[in-house]
């Protein structure tokens, strides 16, 4: 299946009643949908789209590939950064052959330990006068954390939840979710070891509150959350806010 998808994502390839592995573009690469800072063309048809980050551009630094090394009883799908020399990108995914159905998405998932951040890991957030992705200036919270890299026991951040979570006198309620990507995520992981930032609009989040607090869970490729991590709680209150726009 010819798709311009970022060979780190598990679930291009599927191996249910038969298997189908979606291919990588040489001159670019899209993520899955919904992040807040990511590069695919069906966001565009979302209900609630990203709209505070730019996308990802993976046009100058995003080039991947499949080799496939086919024995009598398996397929060795090696992931390959073009970019990079022909360096692993991920590691080889191992096809059954002939396919028995038993590597489902789920049964696949159902393994895969969550990822998590390194001891003492720390979020921060600042309030910042931003620009949204149409390029709107606007008063934004910046939400910044370490990426979380793969141990002996646990893989990779796939990507991170990052909730703003609001607390007024006795009640606590979520406000806001979004899903992000590390900057370099679709690079081998060793290159892949900055901050990562979350954008929120300052509209987004409601002024009556007495604190508001940002939880950070990385993921891993199915969903399942690692232990959070947290900033201190602050307040957002409208009069105070800094930026006129």
């Amino acid at each position: 299946m010819a798709q311009t998808t970022k060979t780190t994502e598990e679930l291009s390839l599927w191996q249910g009643a038969f298997t189908a592995i979606q291919s990588p573009a040489l001159f670019t690469l899209l993520t899955a949908a919904g992040r807040e800072n990511g590069r695919c063309s069906c966001d565009a048809a979302l209900s609630d789209p990203p709209q505070q980050m730019a996308q990802i551009n993976t046009i100058p630094d995003g080039s991947h590939a499949l080799f496939l090394t086919i024995w009598p009883d398996r397929i060795v799908v090696d992931r390959l950064d073009v970019i990079r020399g022909g360096e692993p990108v991920a590691a080889p995914w191992i096809i059954k052959w002939p396919n028995d159905g038993s590597a489902s998405f789920e049964a696949r998932g159902k393994g895969v330990p969550a990822p998590q951040f390194a001891p003492g890991a720390k979020a921060t957030v600042r309030k910042i006068a931003g620009s949204d992705r149409s390029g709107k200036k606007l008063a934004q919270i910046e939400v910044r954390f370490p990426t979380a890299q793969s141990t002996s026991a646990t893989p990779r951040a796939y990507d991170y939840e990052v909730r703003a979570v609001l607390r007024k006198a006795l009640v606590t309620r979520i406000v806001a979710t979004k899903r992000v990507y590390s900057p370099k995520c679709y690079w081998p992981e060793k290159y892949d070891t900055g901050d990562v930032t979350c954008l929120f609009g300052r509209f987004e989040i409601p002024n009556d509150h007495d604190s508001v607090t940002f939880e950070v869970r990385p993921l891993n490729a199915w969903g399942k959350p690692g232990e959070p991590i947290m900033t201190e709680p602050a307040t957002y209150d409208k009069a105070k806010v800094l930026y006129p726009f």
